[in-house]
């Protein structure tokens, strides 16, 4: 990876690592464009004794609480439920909670943090006792300790296996398609914490659709639907990326697209990376969409599972944001996605020595650990170099590399370094053509 980014600057900056082979290293998974460390982007997953067994549950963040809440879902039995579940260290304990309120038990009901009114909202839903069916379009909101139905004047029709996401650039969360009794769904709703209203779209609205994924991407400022199913059995499957963006809709124009899949799960990564993607059962791959306009959207295979991340019908996904991991439910185990290991220590400021007639060398030590590049802000770290003589003007892109050293010249243009990402005492160097 540093070779390819060095041929990029022959005429700017050129990059040297004067350590051993790198254990850890950049990881361009085909899409030209680094996305951080193969060690802080995989999958870990254990088999916690008290996760609930269960399908299809309403999964959110309580960012109040600081605890992953979990409502409903059904038995591999097909005993359906209303009980509420929380975990306050990333999914690895859970707790029953007794609450004086709760809705009906059910699955497919989806879950969402709604940061305008500072609750969790759940809408929708289906149950099966015997040969009776009950589909539901209530709304409830998480208080953090009960359950509060929330009585509006609108709902969306009764349904199940629906989108539901938080828009937090309208302050809105969004409901679109899923199934009712008999019909799949293609309208669009949305609730302002108090009442529901439908919304006439734009656009290119996506076909019929149910068990398709759809969240919140920060960098977009809209919502992102990708995949589903097709037809009401589920054997015609989509592989288009819609965005949501208020009433309209546009088909992103992307050619590189993951598998057809539906009953998949789909969520934000945190201001800067996009959202993840992982498959359904079968389809054990995670992807990343990246880009911050509809045109420029594109997927990305990532991690190191190749075929054996988390895959399962209807997984729920929610970002932890103290620790920026990913947290995925599949019912028999707790995956996390980190991104973010603990932060590291600064760099010792750099020394500069001038190597030759013709460049000059800075180098410092480097941290002891590393953060996932996409997720920092420029600069973490900044030293400030006064060169006697003129440098090039090039700055690599921003947050590819772990830290950025400004460094000044005698002509005030600032030229931006990148350091290495490496665990160890050994100095990196960064040679600047004068």
């Amino acid at each position: 990876m540093f070779m390819r980014r060095t041929q990029r600057l022959v005429a700017g900056l050129v990059v040297v690592l004067s350590m051993a082979a790198p254990s850890v290293a950049f990881a361009d998974e085909g899409g030209g464009e680094s996305h951080g460390e193969t060690a802080a982007r995989q999958w870990s997953n254990t088999s916690p004794a008290t996760l609930p067994n269960l399908i299809a549950p309403s999964i959110a963040y309580d960012e109040t609480n600081s605890a992953i809440i979990l409502f409903g879902g059904v038995t591999s039995g097909g005993v359906f439920k209303n009980e509420t579940w929380k975990s306050t260290d990333e999914g690895a304990t859970w707790t029953k909670l007794t609450t004086a309120n709760a809705p009906s038990a059910r699955a497919g009901a989806w879950a969402v943090w709604d940061a305008a009114i500072g609750r969790i909202v759940i809408f929708g839903g289906y149950s099966v006792s015997g040969a009776t069916t009950t589909l539901n379009n209530d709304t409830w909101t998480w208080s953090g300790t009960n359950w509060t139905q929330v009585s509006t004047s609108r709902s969306p029709g009764v349904r199940y296996d629906h989108g539901i996401a938080y828009d937090a650039s309208r302050s809105l969360v969004y409901v679109f398609g899923g199934r009712n009794t008999t019909t799949t769904l293609r309208d669009l709703w949305s609730f302002d914490g108090t009442d529901w209203t439908q919304v006439t779209t734009t656009g290119t609205t996506p076909p019929l659709l149910h068990h398709f994924a759809m969240a919140y991407d920060p960098d977009l400022q809209a919502n992102v639907i990708h995949g589903g199913c097709t037809d009401s059995a589920c054997n015609a499957k989509s592989t288009f990326t819609w965005v949501q963006n208020g009433a309209n809709f546009t088909k992103a124009p992307i050619s590189s697209k993951p598998e057809a899949m539906g009953t998949h799960a789909m969520g934000p990564a945190g201001a800067g990376n996009g959202l993840l993607l992982t498959g359904e059962a079968g389809i054990g791959k995670t992807y990343q969409l990246s880009g911050s306009t509809t045109s420029t959207l594109k997927w990305t295979k990532v991690g190191k599972e190749d075929n054996n991340g988390p895959q399962d019908w209807m997984a729920s996904m929610v970002l932890i944001p103290s620790s920026g991991k990913i947290y995925q439910f599949t019912g028999t185990k707790r995956w996390l996605w980190d991104y973010a290991p603990t932060a590291p220590s600064a760099p010792a400021a750099p020394n500069a020595a001038v190597a030759s007639s013709t460049s000059m060398t800075i180098s410092w030590s480097a941290p002891s650990k590393s953060v996932w590049g996409r997720q920092c802000q420029p600069p973490i770290i900044a030293h400030l170099i006064s060169l006697p003589f003129p440098l090039v003007n090039h700055r690599l892109p921003q947050c590819d590399a772990m830290r950025i050293i400004d460094v000044q010249d005698s002509h005030g243009r600032a030229a931006g370094l990148g350091a290495a990402k490496e665990d160890g005492s050994n100095p990196s160097k960064i040679s600047a053509p004068r």
